[in-house]
C-alpha cells in the first residue's frame, strides 16, 4: 500500500515485517511474527486468511492488481544492476577492438551508453520496465516513485513532504518520457505530459522553487529545465511566439537557480551539465529571435552559441552555429580554420550581424528546394483523418498501424473511415515492403 510506505522509499524495499498486516493493518500477534508474500517480498501478513482476502481483492488497492507489477519493477531494477556493472567494467577494462567504445554518462547517471557489450541486458531491462509500467496502467495501480529530496528548514514550515513528493511525481513522469526518448523526435509526442509540468511549476511555484532551494536537489531543476526547453521548441516550431515566451521565461529562472547551485559544487559532470543547458537555452532563444526577425539581438545569442562550440572543439560535422562564421570567412577569401576563441572575440557586433542577414537570405532563396533547410520539426497538429478534427496537443491522435501516414482520434472514427482509407493504405504498405 502507498500509505505504508515511508517517504524517500521504494516498491523494491521491503516494508519491516515488525510493523503491521499488509490487510488488516495489525501488528504480529504475541510469540509469533508476520509473513510475506512468496512472489512479491513485499507484502507482510499475520495470518493466511488476511493474505487469501487481499488476494481476492480485485480493486486497485488489492494485492492481486500489484504483485506483478512489483516483480515486473524488481527484474527491472536487477537488470540496471546488471547494467550499471557492466558499465564499471567497461569503464575499467573496455576493449575497443572487441567493440566496447567505453560509456558516456549524462550529469544524473541516466542515458548510458554502453556498446554492445550490454546490449541484450539493456534490452532486457527496457523491455521489463515497459512491461511493469503496463502492468500498472491495466490494472490502476501506482507506480510507487518516492522520490528522495532534501527540505530545507525555512521550506518545511512552509510545505509538507507530502505536497513536494507529489510535484516531483509529475516531473518524474514527465522525464520518463523525455528521457526514453531524447535522442529521437518521437519525444515530442509527449506535449500532453511535459505542459502538465509546465503548469503544475507555474500553479506551484512556491513549492518547486522550495525545492530547487537546496543544493542536494540539483538534479530536479536539471531535469525540468531539458523538459521546458523541449516544449518551448514545440511552440516555437508550431510558430506560436507568445506561448514560446512564456516558456522560456519559466526555463530562465529555472535554469538561473541551477546555474547557482552549479557554482557551489566542484563537480565536474555537473558543471559540464550545466554549460550543456545553457547551450541549448541559447540556441532556442536565438531560433527565436530570429523567427521574429530580430536579427540584432540575436548576435548576442549567436555569439555564446559559437563560442560554446568552439571552447568544447566541436569540429565542422558537430558545429551548429560556429560553421556559418567559417563559411562566411571562406567567401571573403579567408582562412575558415583561422576562426578561434581569439579572432571571434576581435568580432564586432556589425560584422556578426551582417553574416546572419547573408545567412538568412541564402536560407531563404533554397526554402522552395527543400522543406526544413536546418533540421526543424514537424511539430504541426494533426487533423484526423477521418472527422478532420485538429488534436490539441501533439501525440493525442495516433498514427494508423498499417501505413503510419494519417492519424485517427479513435477507433470508431478509424473504421468509419477504412472502406475509403483502406486503398491507400495497401498502396504505402506494398511500398514498405
Amino acid at each position: 500500500r502507498v500509505s505504508n510506505l515511508a517517504v524517500g522509499t521504494t516498491v523494491m524495499d521491503p516494508i519491516d515485517p515488525a510493523q503491521e498486516c499488509g490487510r488488516c493493518h495489525e501488528g504480529p500477534r504475541p510469540g509469533e511474527r508476520l509473513r510475506q508474500c512468496s512472489s512479491c517480498k513485499i507484502i507482510w501478513y499475520c495470518s493466511r486468511d488476511c493474505q487469501v482476502a487481499d488476494w481476492k481483492d480485485k480493486t486497485p488497492g488489492g494485492h492481486r492488481t500489484m504483485c506483478k507489477v512489483i516483480q515486473a519493477q524488481r527484474v527491472a531494477r536487477e537488470n540496471n544492476a546488471k547494467r550499471t556493472q557492466q558499465s564499471r567494467r567497461v569503464l575499467v577494462g573496455g576493449d575497443a577492438e572487441a567493440g566496447v567504445q567505453g560509456a558516456t554518462f549524462d550529469c544524473d547517471g541516466a542515458g548510458m551508453d554502453f556498446g554492445n557489450a550490454s546490449k541484450e541486458v539493456l534490452m532486457e531491462s527496457e523491455r521489463m520496465a515497459r512491461k511493469a509500467r503496463k502492468q500498472a496502467k491495466k490494472s490502476g495501480a501506482p507506480m510507487f516513485y518516492m522520490p528522495m529530496f532534501t527540505i530545507t528548514p525555512e521550506v518545511g514550515e512552509r510545505f509538507t513532504r507530502d505536497q513536494l513528493t507529489e510535484r516531483l511525481i509529475i516531473l518524474h513522469k514527465a522525464h520518463n518520457d523525455f528521457a526514453g526518448h531524447r535522442h529521437q523526435l518521437s519525444n515530442l509526442k509527449h506535449e500532453r505530459v511535459y505542459t502538465k509540468l509546465y503548469n503544475d511549476i507555474l500553479e506551484h511555484e512556491d513549492q518547486w522553487f522550495g525545492i530547487f532551494s537546496s543544493d542536494d536537489n540539483n538534479v530536479y531543476p536539471e531535469r525540468c529545465v531539458g523538459i521546458l526547453g523541449t516544449l518551448a521548441t514545440i511552440h516555437r516550431q508550431r510558430g506560436d511566439i507568445q506561448k514560446t515566451e512564456e516558456i522560456l521565461a519559466l526555463d530562465e529562472q529555472i535554469l538561473n537557480r541551477y546555474i547557482d547551485m552549479t557554482s557551489r559544487t566542484d563537480s565536474p559532470a555537473q558543471h559540464n551539465c550545466c554549460r550543456g543547458l545553457q547551450y541549448k537555452y541559447w540556441i532556442i532563444r536565438f531560433n527565436l529571435l530570429m523567427m521574429k526577425d530580430e536579427i540584432e539581438a540575436a548576435v548576442a545569442y549567436f555569439r555564446r552559441v559559437c563560442t560554446y562550440e568552439l571552447e568544447e572543439g566541436y569540429d565542422h560535422e558537430r558545429q551548429n552555429f560556429a560553421w556559418i562564421i567559417s563559411a562566411a570567412l571562406l567567401r571573403s577569401g579567408r582562412n575558415p580554420e583561422s576562426l578561434t576563441i581569439a579572432s571571434l572575440k576581435k568580432m564586432t557586433d556589425t560584422e556578426l550581424t551582417k553574416i546572419l542577414k547573408n545567412f538568412r537570405k541564402q536560407a531563404q532563396m533554397h526554402a522552395s528546394e527543400q522543406q526544413n533547410p536546418h533540421g526543424d520539426l514537424d511539430c504541426d497538429l494533426r487533423a484526423c483523418a477521418g472527422c478532420q478534427t485538429k488534436e490539441a496537443m501533439l501525440g493525442d491522435f495516433n498514427f494508423c498501424a498499417g501505413c503510419k501516414k494519417v492519424v485517427y482520434c479513435s477507433v470508431a472514427c478509424q473504421k468509419k473511415d477504412w472502406p475509403t482509407h483502406k486503398v491507400e493504405c495497401k498502396k504505402h504498405r506494398g511500398k514498405k515492403k
